[in-house]
Formats: C-alpha cells, structure tokens, sequence
C-alpha cells in the first residue's frame, strides 16, 4: 500500500533524505525512529507532497530550493510526480496524516466543531453528527465552539486525532502522535492507533523508543537522512547490528523511563554544562535575602469557564516549582500569565527584589523591569513553531531579544546577526545541543524539525538572561539524547545560576528531576476515552 524506492530530498546542495526504500503492506506499522534534525518529518511532509519542490533528475541543473527523486506510491499514486488532483483525491480519504507541528495543522479562523463539520462534509460523512464524533474522542462540548488559540497542546493533538481517524484512511502517517499527550491520554491515543490498524498501513514517525516498540511489526532508523538499519521489531530491538542503532537503544537502556517513553537525566556537577560568562555567579551575588516570584490570588476564565481560581504560590530564586496536570487543565494559561502576555483578570503577580521592593511584571512591563536591568521574566512556549516567526533566520531568531533589550523598548528592525553577537549566539547553540555552523545560522524557522524548533526557543528564552523562566512542556518535542541534555541545562541554571524556574507539564518523572516543590493542578473536565 505504502512503497519508497531510492527516495532522496534536498535543498540545495544539502541531502536531507538519501536513498531511502521500504515498503509497508496492509495489516503492518513500520515505525521510522531516530534524533531531532534526522528527516523524519521531511519524509512525512514529502511522501504527502506537502513540501514546495520539484521532481528533480541527475541530468538536470540542480535547483535551488527543495527537490527530490526517487519514487513514492501510495495506493497506486506516484505521490513524488503527482498533480494537484491526484495527491488531493489521496489525502484524507486514502491516506491521512497527524503532524508534529501542532500550531500550524489548525485553521485559526475555525472553531473546532467547524473544522470536524468541514472534515464531514468533505469526506460525504454528513450522517455522522460533528458533535458526537468530537465526543468520541474526549473532546468535551465546552471546547467545540473554541478557536485554536484557546487550546492547550493535548487538546490541539486530539482534534487531530479524530480528524485523522474518523474519515479511516487506508494509509496513515503519524508524525509524534503523542508527544502533547499526557501519560492518560496518551494510552488511549494508543488504543485507537491499534484499533483498526489491520485494515490499514501505517507509518509511525518518533524518537520515542517506547511507542516504537508498542505498535510496530517493523523498524527503520533514521541517521542523518539514511535508513542505518532496518528489520522485524522485536529482532532489531533486541540484536541491533548497526553501532548507531546500539548507541540509541543504549541511551534509552541507560536512563530511567518514564510513562511517556522518555527519559531523565542523572544530576551532574555545575562542570557537565558550561553556562555564558553572564550567568556565572558570584559569592556577592548569592549574598542578602532572597528573591523570588510571588503569585497572589490569580484567577483566570475563558467565558464562563474559570481555568484558574484564587492561585497563589512563591518560587525563590534558585528553585524550581513543578505544576502537574493534564491536557487542558490551565497549565499553558498559567504560562502566559507569568510572562506577562496575557494579564491577570484578578490578583497580582511580582518578582520579589530584596533591596529594591516590589517590582510588578504583568502586562506590558514583563520584558524589562528597569531599563539596562536584565528581563525579568522568558517563556519556554509549548508550540516552537508558533513561538518563532517563521521567516527569522535561526541567528535572527536569538538575536532579536538582544537588540529589543538594548534598544529599552525604541523601534527595531529586521537584521542579520552583528559579528560582535556571533559568538553568543553561537554559544547558545551549542548550550542546548544545535550546530553552530553558519549553515545552520542561516536556515528559516519554518524549516527546523520539531526538536530543533524547542531546542532554538530554550536558547532564545535563555538569550534574554531573565531572572525566572516559564517552561510550558519544555521537553515534549525532543529525542531521549536532547531532553536529557535540557533537563541537565535547567537544572544547572536553576541550582549554580540562581534562576526562578516554574516547570509546567505531565511529565511527573522531569517534574520530580528539576523540582524542589510540586503542586497537582485537577480539571475535572478530562475523562479517558
């Protein structure tokens, strides 16, 4: 049903898929594993021809941008040469897809319950009520008449679920299906994937080890663009003959996994991650009373939908506070309300300064508390994608909080990166495990993977030199060897750099890693499926 020969990607000169072949038949899930920047979302975006390109031959000019060989078919449909008719009469009816980049697979100008009615309409399915298959799939009426934007990253993952699942396509390409997902929902996510899987060829794209091993008859893994490996699950899990493969498998052996597949790191000394000159503490600095963020009485509602009510917590400098829950449970809400770009509708929120007194950081004044003091507050967003403006070069993207902070609010305007900045940004990169190349420096947004995407706003948050960071599901993005190394980042910020850390996610094992405190949110809205 699903047949690759010899399938190669570029862009330019630089191969992001080389000569990949497989094939997957009806009944069978082959999962494609391996670490952020790899090309497995290219190759979903390719074999659905969602990338702007052409079919491009040996005997031709080599294009610029995007091109391609090889050949793809989905039932029957030569998907690399198709037209505009024929890949449209394949997605959605024969095959369907479930993307990483959960920002961008909505329309922001539809409700939900418009988006399953327009699904419906398209697929002939206008028997079925657009309501009662949205319950199906635990999406609880209160959200059906909800744009994108009030939605938190599980909630976006199970619309897209049911959307993918209902029309039950003969192909299927999941692309992280559960990485928003926590640990309750993402059993029945899983549920759902098995159920009619026998009636249907599915492609599962992950660098979680766990799902991997749980869905797939097959295994390939992903190097740098190439299939290293690929064989029967279980054989390739249990007697890998590739020292990549080993490597990977190993990394996941040796640390402690959690629920959702992953891992965290063990602690290590302040040595293991080298910090920026600017964030090395001193004696003088850790000296005198403590600082910290104070949250007093916030209360926020969507509506008539209270998500927060009467929340009050300390988070001194040095530490970190865990917020636990589920999908939809404010976590997210609670984020943009530390950072100040949403404004609390009742209570207060402070960065606590021993000497100074009170400094407010809700609504406009989040990102500089005084001019020529560090920001106050930087937001670790749940959706990279949407954080980043898509047409910023990666060097755009880090410099940019610079020169806002040195021009104390004034107009800025679009740039390349100064060469005095160079060496910071390229230090921040490497902070959080990205290539320094100027290659690397010079690639759009829009074109990172999903890990590459987290791992730039991490570096961009750390960029501003805040007193606390907010992290929204920090790690939910990234391969075993990235959250292992974040993990290890923030932890080192939060304990020998004296930064105020408030870590929102469902991932309880990250939370008990970096955590000095914990505190259970409960939405009683969610139930399973």
């Amino acid at each position: 049903m699903i047949s690759v020969c010899d399938l190669s990607l570029w862009f330019g000169e630089k191969a992001i898929l080389d000569g990949l072949s497989f094939d997957v038949q009806k009944g069978e899930t082959l999962a494609i594993i391996g670490e952020s920047g790899g090309g497995k979302t290219s190759l979903a975006r390719v074999l659905l021809g969602l990338i702007e390109g052409q079919y491009w031959r040996e005997d031709k000019p080599r294009p610029k941008g995007f091109h391609w060989s090889g050949e793809a078919h989905i039932e029957g449909v030569d998907m690399l040469r198709a037209d505009k008719a024929d890949l449209k009469s394949v997605r959605g009816s024969k095959m369907g897809l479930i993307v990483q980049a959960l920002a961008d697979a909505l329309n922001p100008h539809l409700t939900i319950l418009q988006h399953m009615q327009e699904m419906l309409t398209i697929h002939g399915m206008t028997a079925l009520a657009a309501d009662q298959a949205l319950l199906q799939y635990n999406i609880p009426q209160a959200l059906h008449d909800r744009y994108v934007v009030g939605l938190s990253g599980g909630e976006i993952q199970r619309v897209l679920l049911a959307l993918a699942l209902i029309p039950k396509p003969d192909c299927l390409i999941l692309d992280e299906p559960t990485a928003s997902l926590d640990p309750g929902n993402r059993e029945a996510a899983i549920a759902s994937f098995r159920q009619g899987s026998q009636q249907r060829a599915q492609i599962l794209i992950t660098h979680d080890l766990d799902l991997a091993r749980t869905l797939s008859d097959q295994v390939g893994v992903l190097y740098c663009g190439r299939l290293v490996e690929q064989g029967p699950t279980e054989q390739l899990f249990n007697a890998p003959s590739q020292n990549y493969t080993r490597s990977l498998l190993k990394l996941g052996a040796g640390e402690r996994v959690l629920s959702g597949g992953s891992s965290v790191p063990r602690k290590q000394n302040a040595s293991a991650v080298s910090c920026p000159s600017r964030w090395k503490e001193t004696a003088e600095d850790r000296a005198g009373p403590q600082e910290g963020l104070h949250v007093a009485g916030v209360t926020h509602a969507i509506g008539d939908k209270i998500l927060l009510k009467a929340q009050s917590l300390f988070v001194p400098a040095g530490s970190c506070l865990a917020l636990v829950g589920p999908s939809g449970c404010g976590k997210s809400t609670l984020a943009r309300l530390l950072t100040g770009f949403e404004t609390p509708q009742t209570g207060r929120i402070t960065w606590l300064l021993a000497e100074e007194g009170d400094l407010s950081v809700s609504g406009k004044d989040v990102c500089q508390d005084r001019p020529g003091h560090q920001a106050t507050a930087a937001l670790i967003a749940q959706h990279p994608h949407r954080a980043l403006a898509r047409h910023f070069t990666v060097a755009e993207c880090l410099a940019e909080p610079r020169r806002l902070q040195s021009q104390q609010g004034g107009c800025w305007g679009r740039r390349t990166a100064l060469s005095g900045e160079e060496e910071d940004v390229k230090t921040l990169l490497a902070h959080v495990g990205l290539p320094t190349e100027n290659a690397f420096l010079a690639r759009k947004a829009s074109t990172l993977s999903g890990g590459e995407a987290q791992r730039l706003v991490i570096a961009r948050a750390l960029a501003m030199h805040p007193k606390y960071l907010v992290a929204d599901e920090p790690t939910s993005s990234l391969d075993m060897r990235a959250r292992t190394r974040i993990l290890q980042v923030l932890h080192d910020l939060k304990v020998h750099h004296n930064l105020a850390l408030v870590l929102l996610t469902h991932d309880h094992d990250a939370a008990h890693f970096l955590a000095d405190h914990k505190k259970q949110f409960i939405d009683s809205r969610l139930r399973p499926w």
